[in-house]
């Protein structure tokens, strides 16, 4: 019950204050400023000066893996917005140009290149999971109070008699929560885990999950 229970709200819940912060980044800010555009067969190369002339953002094509997947500068585009986010613009174009093209952002640029390019390479990034460890973690009793240090003024004395018990009684249920934490991610993409064949890892560092994998497996992650 208790490894459903942390499944559960790790697919609710996991990433959201790390979504949150990125949000707030200049990529995001950019990319979630509202625009319209009404274009008639424009060429993917008017779009990418757009980008950069109108939006204010660099754009590094990877024009080799685009051509594999029947895309160069000159394919056009029609599209007619009104309003909205330029993400949503972005997804636009490249679902016209082949649902196989996609981008991926850093704090300075985006890179436009096919998916099959992007899995070639393995992105490092930490996730906090703090809250959600500390959250579910059970306590194997009611921590010990001494009510007569505390009426003699000693109240510090009584909530420590109980800081090393809990860590050490509550080392185990951590570490499942940890290990549930794991097989729920593992879930997405399998075969790109180094269980099954891949090259991904997950380690912990604290409450710190690492996590080296293909950029598609942390847009996954981004989603819950």
């Amino acid at each position: 019950m208790k490894t459903i229970l942390t499944c559960i709200v790790l697919l609710c819940f996991m990433f959201a204050p790390l979504r949150a912060q990125n949000y707030v980044s200049p990529s995001f800010r950019v990319l979630q400023s509202k625009t319209t555009v009404d274009w008639q067969e424009i060429t993917f190369y008017e779009f990418v000066a757009w980008m950069l002339d109108d939006v204010g953002w660099n754009v590094v094509v990877r024009w080799d893996a685009l051509s594999s997947e029947g895309v160069d500068s000159d394919t056009l585009i029609t599209m007619r917005l009104r309003e909205v986010p330029v993400y949503v613009i972005v997804d636009e174009v490249l679902q016209q140009l082949s649902s196989d093209i996609t981008y991926h952002l850093t704090e300075h640029a985006m890179t436009i290149s096919s998916r099959a390019d992007f899995n070639k390479d393995m992105y490092v990034r930490a996730y906090d999971l703090t809250d959600l460890v500390v959250q579910f973690t059970p306590l194997d009793e009611p921590p010990a109070t001494d009510l007569r240090a505390m009426s003699t003024g000693g109240a510090s004395v009584g909530v420590s008699s109980f800081g090393d018990e809990f860590q050490e009684n509550n080392q185990e249920p951590m570490e499942e929560i940890k290990l549930n934490i794991e097989n729920t991610l593992k879930v997405l993409k399998p075969s790109t885990w180094q269980e099954f064949g891949g090259k991904g890892t997950m380690s912990w560092v604290g409450n710190i999950l690492i996590i080296r994998n293909i950029i598609e497996v942390h847009e996954l992650i981004a989603l819950y």
